[in-house]
């Protein structure tokens, strides 16, 4: 009998290990997921104007409303601009596209920059703002979704660059959004 009761126990342990390791790797991840997912402040003053690089472009293709999230789509590019880099999973040096783009709201009547969690994707064949110039733009299409409750009721859409270098640049739409 003891055999028995040992091998019964042991299977109501394992039904028992695996909700509660779910509920251990849930716990770990929702505070990551949070903090992607989470509206970083800055100051405008603290990124250089788009406009000096004119190969810095960007457009907002949508800003829609649905319910208590703002969805934000459009994209971002750096025109004509491949960068050398080092590719750690193939374990070499590449040539292509620096996608380190995401949409900021600017709350013009104190210079705060609400930067947005930001999905990056790749194009469509035919999207009509692609250059046709033959490089990989790799991912710039935007995505974006956010509570309004974390926003100001009135404000400027934007999209930042960051460089390789580290530098970085405030592109404005000139489109703006209201609550």
């Amino acid at each position: 009998m003891p055999v028995q009761y040992a091998r019964s126990s042991l299977k109501t342990a394992r039904l028992l290990l695996i909700p509660l390791g779910a509920a251990l790797l849930a716990a770990l991840c929702l505070p990551l997921y949070a903090l992607r997912a989470r509206v970083e402040r800055s100051t405008a003053a603290d990124w250089a104007d788009a406009s000096q690089r004119s190969s810095l472009q960007a457009g907002v293709e949508g800003a829609v409303q649905e319910n208590d999230v703002l969805v934000l789509t459009g994209w971002a590019l750096d025109e004509g601009v491949q960068y050398d880099s080092y590719n750690w999973g193939n374990g070499g040096p590449v040539r292509g596209p620096w996608n380190d783009s995401r949409f900021a709201l600017l709350d013009s009547t104190n210079g705060t920059l609400y930067l947005l969690p930001t999905q990056a994707s790749e194009p469509a064949e035919d999207a009509a703002w692609l250059p046709q110039d033959g490089l990989n733009y790799g991912r710039p299409c935007l995505t974006s979704r956010v509570s309004l409750s974390k926003l100001p009721e009135r404000a400027e859409i934007c999209v930042t660059f960051t460089l390789p270098d580290g530098s970085r640049y405030l592109y404005h739409t000139g489109e703006e959004v209201r609550q």
